[in-house]
């Protein structure tokens, strides 16, 4: 979940990759989470990376070494100082060059997505509550 507070106009989300392996073999996958955020009209900044690097497994999804298995890995909690019409542009990336990348195959990212609390609901502006 993501807990969107009003005070501070502070939000936390949680992001995570849904993803397979192409084949069916061991091997450990590393991901890289980077975002930027902007308000309307405003100007982007540069890539800032979502903690550190992240190998699967994690959110409880066991690798059974299937080409089927659905697999995730979460970048843990993101806080993100938003307001109202902010944007966040994603950047995910393999890291295949890491030590940690074990994986031979090829990883395919089915959907990326972050979970969120809402403390009321949204508007029908985009510029005010």
């Amino acid at each position: 979940p993501v807990t969107i507070g009003l005070v501070g106009n502070t939000v936390t989300i949680y992001p995570h990759v849904h993803w397979r392996k192409t084949t069916a073999a061991a091997g450990n996958v590393v991901w890289r989470l980077e975002f930027k955020t902007s308000t309307n009209g405003g100007d982007f900044g540069a890539y800032a990376q979502v903690g550190t690097d992240q190998q699967f497994p994690s959110e409880n999804t066991v690798d059974n070494n299937t080409v089927e298995r659905l697999l995730i890995t979460s970048f843990g909690p993101l806080e993100l100082p938003l307001g109202l019409s902010s944007i966040i542009c994603f950047k995910l990336t393999r890291v295949a060059t890491a030590t940690e990348d074990t994986y031979a195959g090829a990883a395919l990212a089915i959907s990326f997505d972050y979970h969120y609390i809402a403390d009321s609901f949204g508007s029908f502006s985009e510029s005010q509550k």
